[in-house]
Parts: C-alpha cells; structure tokens; sequence
C-alpha cells in the first residue's frame, strides 16, 4: 500500500486543539481587558469633561453677572452726570432763557417823568380843549387803578415827517409849551418861555372820595429858568383857578372867590387854592428847580413827590 504525504498542520491532535483553545482564550482575554481599559480611559475622559464644565459654568455666570452690573453703574453715572450738567447749565445767569409763552405788550410805552402805573397815548389832534377833557376824563373812569395809582394819558397830535422825499404822517407826543396852547391857558410870557418839552399829564387814583374810587387830574411841567418859572406861577395866580377850571372838570364860577396860602408838604413849599368853602381845589409846587407840579389835591402831590425821589434815586 502506497502512503500519502500528509501536511503536518493538517494532523490535529488532542494536544493540539487544547492548545489552540488556550492560545485562543488568552488572546479572546487579552481583547476583553484591552476594550475594557479603553472603555474605562472613555469613561474617565468623559467624566474629565464633565468636571471641567461644571467648574466653568458657575465663574461664567459670575463673570457675565459682574460685568451687567458694572454696564449699569456706568449708566447711572451717566446719566447722573448728564442730568447734573443740564441743571447747572438751565440755572446758570448766563444762559438765554427763552419763555414758553410770548411776553405781554408793557403798559408803558414812553419814557415819563415818574414812573406811571398804566399809560395810553391819547391822539388830540383837531380837538379843542373842552374835547380834549372830556376824552380825557372819560379815558381816568375806564381805567381806574387802586387807590394811590398813577395812571398818564400821553397827549399825542399827527405830524408831518419828511424821510428819503417821502412825506408820512407821525404820532409824536405834544411839549409843555403846545400843552399850554392846546389847553388854552394863559400864563404869563415869564413862564411860558421857560418851559422845556418834557412834559407829563395824567390822573391819580385815590379811594378816599365818599363816592367809592375817584380820579384826579395833575399835570408836571419842567423849566430850565427857576427865577422866571416860579416869578411867572405867581404873576399867574389871579387867573389860575379861571384856567384851570376847565381841565379839572369844574366850572369857572365855583373857583371864582378863593385865596392862595403857603404850605410845606414833604418838605417842599406849597402854594394850595382853598375855595370859598375852605375846601382845597388845586395847588402847585416847585418839587425841585426844573421840575412843576400841578394837582388837585394833597394825595397826589405826596404820591408824586415819592415817585419822583425815588426816580432820581435810581438814577
């Protein structure tokens, strides 16, 4: 019988399979403890993760919640100092203050002698004197102020003004020699010529009276010769009261029998009408060399002379 080659590796023995098992399970155990450590080294590497994130989650919460309340400080100051700022810049003397609503249109118009407490120009032209009292008048009624008030009508006539070839009609205030002439009354030449432009007329309000508020006019006149102004009162004091009658609203006859006599009111020498009754119907003073008072009382007088110094006071 003929025997065949046999492949060594193809004879298997018992021996053999028990070692191939061996070698088989040791590498099978070998596998399991190598994917067992990488499963393990996962786990660490994973759990590693975790921690950090847990250790950086709670210092950028106080990170982001340090920086929001530092933003909100800056703010605060911000807008603490923007609001300091335009206060003291609203207070300042130096800022325009520019009024919410327009201001209203001042009372006084024209520069007076004293300070008036209402003024209305009153145009007289082409009126006579009777006219020019009774407007007059009736402006005091309409107008009455509270006792002690000093209320000036500024007579006013058209004028013709020529400017650039072209002639226009101008309202200009009326002088203390065109009052003398406009109102008819006829001092003498001494006093007349004395007289400057300044002028003021008006009425003084007073509370006094039995009928409630009464008015009463008054007239200031300035010069620029004392010696010829207060010569010419006199010389005019026979026909004063005939003059004066019509202004002051009363007839001539009720001033017709009456005396001048002296009197010092605030330091200032008087000379007062007393009519027949012994009532006080007008009087005049010199309240300083260039400045005449005309009034129909006492009152005025006192209210005119304050007035006046306080004027000069602030000048």
């Amino acid at each position: 019988m003929e025997e065949k080659d046999i492949d060594p590796k193809t004879i298997r023995t018992y021996e053999s399979d028990i070692a191939n098992a061996i070698q088989h399970h040791q590498t099978s155990q070998a596998d399991m403890v190598v994917a067992a450590e990488e499963k393990k080294h996962e786990q660490e590497q994973q759990s590693n993760v975790l921690v950090v994130h847990a250790d950086t989650e709670p210092k950028d919460k106080i990170k982001w919640v340090k920086n929001t309340i530092m933003i909100l400080l800056s703010l605060i100051l911000l807008g603490g100092g923007a609001y300091i700022a335009y206060y003291f810049y609203i207070t300042s003397p130096l800022t325009v203050k520019q009024p919410s609503t327009p201001a209203p249109a001042p009372s006084i118009v024209v520069s007076s002698i004293i300070t008036p407490d209402l003024q209305k120009i009153l145009d007289i032209t082409g009126q006579t004197s009777a006219q020019i009292s009774a407007q007059t008048e009736k402006l005091s009624l309409q107008n009455t102020l509270q006792d002690g008030g000093i209320f000036e009508i500024v007579l006013a006539k058209q004028a013709s003004s020529t400017q650039n070839g072209k002639t226009t009609s101008v309202l200009s205030r009326i002088t203390g020699p065109q009052f003398i002439s406009t109102l008819g009354l006829n001092p003498p030449q001494g006093l007349t010529s004395s007289l400057t432009n300044q002028l003021m007329f008006g009425f003084y309000s007073s509370t006094t009276g039995v009928n409630g508020t009464t008015t009463t006019p008054f007239v200031i006149l300035t010069n620029n010769f004392f010696q010829n102004a207060f010569a010419g009162m006199l010389s005019w004091e026979p026909t004063m009261a005939s003059d004066f009658s019509g202004l002051f609203g009363v007839q001539p006859t009720q001033w017709s029998s009456g005396s001048f006599h002296d009197k010092l009111i605030k330091n200032k020498n008087v000379r007062e009408f007393i009519d027949i009754n012994g009532n006080i119907a007008f009087l005049y003073s010199f309240i300083d060399n260039n400045t005449l008072v005309i009034a129909q009382n006492e009152a005025a007088l006192n209210e005119i002379i304050t007035r006046f110094e306080s004027n000069a006071y602030m000048r």
